[in-house]
């Protein structure tokens, strides 16, 4: 079974609810970031000497069982700052990157995965992050996916645990060590923040429960975190297009969303695009038989809405 890519799901995270974004900003600026309120930490100056001496010098080194094994300085652009990315290695499969800007505002975020991870996406969901100097980490939480598709990871004990719980105590202690390295013992005054949507928030709200002195802060979007029912809807659903011409084509799908928009959109009072009452949410899916007439391709008949259980 494939999972949703996490790059479409970081798009949905995106546009969860206009709520989580109040929040993460409010967090982020508690902790002085740019989300408003209060005012930004001062940005710690460029180191002196060369930034590409610098960088170069993390290859090679090992910080808390992890060896580096890449180090490479992006250039200061009009919104972001010079800034050295470092890729962390330890075994069995576990990998990292540490994104450490020249002008850093003495701020940490890690940023979670997503899905079955097994990649580095190392891109944060709140805005502003790189352009404001946050330093910020980011892991494959344990895993390789390219050796081990579609979750058959789960197959090797260590590698499972890594996925689950593992991977980010390891990962936070030789990040904080790279970290030091570069900014010097400031970092231990500095504030960290975990920050994941659906299986990063998942991840979000596990650093919360069981590891709750890492982080100065979580911030769990729409998390993933009831596996078991989770994922028995997945079978269900693939169980319902495992039969024959069970799938909608993608206009029909498109006729459906903007039915499910024109009924249900404005019942939390703002018509905005976003279905943000679903439980009020009750169609007369008779009208749905009729959208689209003057497309035949677009329209609906009645066995459409019997077997997709509309």
């Amino acid at each position: 079974m494939k999972m949703t890519p996490l790059a479409g799901r970081r798009d949905t995270c995106r546009r969860i609810t206009s709520w989580s974004v109040v929040a993460a900003a409010a967090l982020l600026a508690s902790c002085g970031g740019s989300g408003g309120g209060g005012s930004p930490p001062a940005l710690l100056p460029p180191a002196t000497g060369s930034a590409q001496a610098a960088c170069n010098s993390f290859l090679n080194r090992a910080f808390e069982g992890a060896t580096i094994t890449q180090a490479t300085l992006t250039p200061q652009t009009d919104t972001t700052p010079e800034t050295c990315t470092v890729r962390g290695e330890m075994p069995p499969e576990l990998a990292f990157e540490v994104k450490l800007p020249s002008s850093w505002n003495q701020r940490v975020l890690f940023i979670g995965g997503g899905g079955f991870d097994g990649a580095i996406y190392p891109s944060a969901y709140s805005p502003g992050v790189a352009e404001s100097g946050y330093a910020t980490i980011a892991t494959n939480h344990g895993h390789d996916a390219t050796k081990h598709p579609n979750g058959s990871f789960a197959m090797d004990p260590q590698l499972l645990q890594d996925y689950a719980d593992g991977a980010v105590p390891k990962v936070l202690a030789s990040a904080k060590a790279v970290l030091r390295s570069r900014y010097g013992e400031s970092v231990g005054r500095s504030k960290f923040v975990y920050e994941g949507c659906s299986g990063g928030g998942r991840q979000a709200l596990i650093q919360a429960q069981r590891h709750p002195d890492l982080f100065d802060g979580v911030i769990a979007r729409a998390p993933a975190n009831a596996y078991t029912g989770q994922f028995l809807w997945y079978q269900k659903i693939l169980k319902q297009l495992a039969q024959p011409d069970a799938g909608l084509s993608i206009p029909k799908v498109k006729t459906l969303a903007g039915f499910m928009q024109s009924q249900c959109d404005a019942l939390d009072g703002l018509k905005d695009g976003i279905i943000s009452h679903p439980e009020a949410c009750k169609p007369d899916l008779a009208k749905l038989r009729c959208t689209g007439a003057a497309q035949p391709k677009h329209r609906f008949v009645p066995a459409d809405t019997q077997r997709k259980n509309l």
